[in-house]
This record gives C-alpha cells, structure tokens and sequence, in this order.
C-alpha cells in the first residue's frame, strides 16, 4: 500500500539537495498517507544529524503533471548566531501547505522558539527552496523569509513573509508580503520593492518605511512607463499624482536612488 510514498521518500532522502523530478512514481497509496510518512521521515533526519556541528537538506520533488512540490528541509547550526545552535525544520503538509519550526538547543534540549505555516500554491515552478535564513536589516543578524509568491513572467517577482530577529525572537514584519523583490537600503533604511512587465520597459518602484511595532508604511510609490515607442520617453507618475514625460536616458533620474544605475544601464544604449 505505501510504495508510492515509499519510492516518493526515497527520491526525497537519497538524492541530492535541489529539486528532484519524481516522474516514476507508483500511484498506490494516497497523497494523506505520503504527507504523513513525508513528516516522519523529516523528524527522523532531524533525530539523526541534532548533533552534527552543522547540517543542511533542502529537499524537493514535483509531482508529475503538477504545478508544486513536496518540500523536505533540515538545517541545523549557528543558523541565527554565533553562540547559539538552532534547527529548522519545514515540510510540506498538503499540496499547498509549508509547515515550518525553528528549534533552538538548550544544553541537550531541543526548545521550539518559532512555528508557521505557509501557502505554496503560488510558488511557481522553478522554485526549489522556499525559505531563507539571511540578514535582512543590515544588522548583522541573520532574520527570516519565507517565499509564498513566485512569477517569472512577465517580470521575475518573488513576495513573501519577514521575521525580524529581536531579543524578544522573531517579530513578523507586517506588510513585508506586500513588497515584490523586497530588498533593504541601509542609506535610507527604508524597505524597497520593484516590479516590471512588458519586458522591463514599464517599472514600478515603492519604498516602505517600519514603524515602531514592525508595521511597513508606504511612503513612495514612482511608476516609470517607458513603453511609448512614438515618444521615446518615460511617463514618470510619482505617488500616483505628479506626471511628467522624460527622455529614457534621464529616466533613472527620477526613479529611487538605490535603483538609478540599474535603469542608466538599462537605457544607456538605444532600444
């Protein structure tokens, strides 16, 4: 009855870290009983590397003829600072369910400190690994981000949920899943986010500032419409109200300024 799931878990254990096509398997066991046996087997890996200096698995699978994946990952170590061991572990509950938990050691105690549950339909295919465990204030801290939203077309754009770390643990950055491509400017430090479609030719570029209880507020929206192939020229709409046409070359003048060289180059030579 658990072929299926036990092949699935072999593709999952055996293979290596990246995504693993599981295009051969038996379908003789329900996708509940694979997602249970799925769990079992991440614990296990858990069980048997929580004493490794340092440990990483970041496993995936796609289902044939499906647009998500089977996600298994284990990682352990100094994964948040230098003189604490923490574990995270994550796996996939359903077929739309990420189920993540972080575990920080205590002496030979393994103490949970963090517990999420994430959507993955809307992560599309390529997209092996999920959740990243990186600085993501330059405060020389690692935080948390977990993917939720993935598109490659018509513009590459990735949302999803923050946690900062504090002394008082992860605190969510609310809003954070609003922001596509979201990245930290330490000149400002404002969180910033950009999009594009009809091949990069119309940008959005938006800036975010955190208040005090960890909430993001908008303070600047700059869309920079360059698409018009009769003008030449960049519509730039600055907080949706100030409208001004410019040539391409000197658009990158009005867009942010963490972002001014990457549309120079972008213009720098005729389309």
């Amino acid at each position: 009855m658990l072929r299926y799931s036990t092949l699935c878990l072999v593709l999952l254990f055996t293979g290596s870290s990246g995504l693993l096509r599981a295009a051969s398997l038996l379908p003789d066991s329900t996708m509940e009983e694979i997602y249970a046996e799925l769990r079992i087997k991440t614990e296990l890996l858990f069980e048997a590397q929580k004493d490794s200096f340092s440990y990483e698995s970041d496993n995936s699978a796609t289902k044939e003829f499906k647009e998500h994946y089977i996600y298994s990952i284990v990682r352990i170590g100094n994964l948040f600072s230098k003189y604490d061991r923490h574990a995270l572990i994550a796996y996939s509950l359903n077929d739309t369910t990420l189920f993540v938990e972080i575990r920080q050691q205590i002496g030979k105690t393994w103490v949970r400190r963090f517990r999420n549950t994430s959507c993955t339909s809307r992560l599309s295919p390529p997209f092996s690994s999920p959740i990243s465990i990186k600085d993501l204030n330059d405060d020389g801290v690692n935080d948390l981000f977990i993917a939720d939203e993935f598109v490659a077309m018509p513009g590459t754009e990735l949302k999803g949920n923050a946690w900062i770390n504090t002394h008082d643990g992860l605190q969510k950055i609310k809003g954070f899943d609003l922001i596509p491509n979201a990245v930290y400017d330490s000149k400002t430090k404002q969180y910033l986010g950009y999009s594009n479609c009809c091949g990069g030719m119309v940008m959005t570029f938006l800036a975010y500032e955190m208040k005090k209880n960890y909430e993001l507020r908008k303070v600047k929206e700059i869309q920079c419409d360059c698409s018009d192939q009769k003008t030449e020229g960049c519509t730039v709409t600055t907080d949706q109200l100030k409208v001004q046409l410019v040539p391409r070359n000197e658009a990158y003048r009005y867009v942010l300024p963490y972002y001014s060289k990457q549309v120079k180059d972008q213009f720098s030579s005729p389309h």
